[in-house]
């Protein structure tokens, strides 16, 4: 379902693990400005050393919408805030499949 990732570690787990990285499609849903929008935001800190900016293209060629933030990987600047917030609010207009 509509999901958020706050500077995921998908890279540094794998590494640690010795798995591949995971395989996922995030799926899309009609409508967002744009045609088709997203119901995965994945918010990318540059200052993170457990996040490589490697992660950004795999995420995005799965379908991820990646918003990357010049912040740390706790995310405590105003700006990202600004950002995860507008996400989160697009994501609770989404209708949600309770047969699912």
């Amino acid at each position: 379902g509509p999901t958020i990732l706050l500077a995921p570690t998908v890279c540094a787990m794998a590494s640690a693990s010795r798995r591949a990285l995971p395989r996922f499609d995030a799926s899309r849903r009609r409508g967002g400005e744009n045609g088709d929008e997203t119901t995965v935001d994945v918010f990318h800190p540059t200052v993170d050393p457990f996040c490589p900016s490697r992660q950004v293209p795999y995420l995005r060629e799965r379908g991820a919408e990646v918003h990357v933030v010049r912040d740390s990987h706790v995310l405590v600047g105003m700006h990202t805030w600004e950002q995860i917030k507008r996400s989160f609010e697009k994501l609770l207009e989404i209708p949600i499949d309770a047969s699912a």
